[in-house]
């Protein structure tokens, strides 16, 4: 008898593993574990790519929101992005501390703030447009231009499984 802690699994489970010889089961055809899987790839690559910059996938996501919706409300960010609005408080604390983001009182609500790009904010655009175009080629040239198209077809139509935000997994690489 193996002296092992995993299961050998059913003999007709898929052959393949991240680490030899452990068996993944039915994982390898489940479209959320395929696509967690991918998401951590993707991810990786984000954030290799904007280490130079200190840029977190969530708060590039959060700057090019403010930058194409100058004026959006807290509120309004967390829900188009599926973001807490507790988790999205701390993370507009770290760039308005960098200064790349200024929150101004609404006028028609004190109790809200609209967001807006500070001049330095507008500048690191610049540069975080060309590492997102770099990033996303990469992407492009791994899967290819058809398949993308595909894969930002059906992307979409998983999103409609839930209407409720999805809370942390955005700011996950935070």
């Amino acid at each position: 008898m193996k002296n092992s802690a995993i299961s050998e699994g059913p003999k007709d489970a898929a052959p393949h593993g991240p680490a030899g010889g452990i068996s993944l089961g039915p994982l390898p055809t489940q479209i959320g574990f395929l696509l967690r899987l991918a998401q951590l790839a993707v991810f990786h690559d984000f954030i290799r790519s904007f280490s130079a910059v200190d840029i977190r996938p969530a708060q590039h996501s959060v700057l090019t929101l403010i930058q194409y919706n100058p004026g959006i409300r807290q509120a309004e960010l967390s829900a188009v992005l599926g973001i807490k609005r507790a988790n999205v408080v701390p993370l507009l604390d770290g760039l308005e501390k960098r200064k790349l983001v200024r929150r101004i009182r609404a006028e028609s609500d004190r109790r809200s703030y609209t967001l807006h790009l500070t001049d330095k904010g507008l500048e690191l655009m610049k540069i975080l447009t060309r590492l997102r175009e770099e990033h996303e080629t990469r992407l492009r040239d791994l899967i290819g231009e058809e398949a993308c198209g595909t894969l930002l077809e059906l992307l979409p139509k998983l999103q409609k499984m839930s209407s409720d935000p999805v809370g942390d997994d955005l700011a996950e690489g935070e």
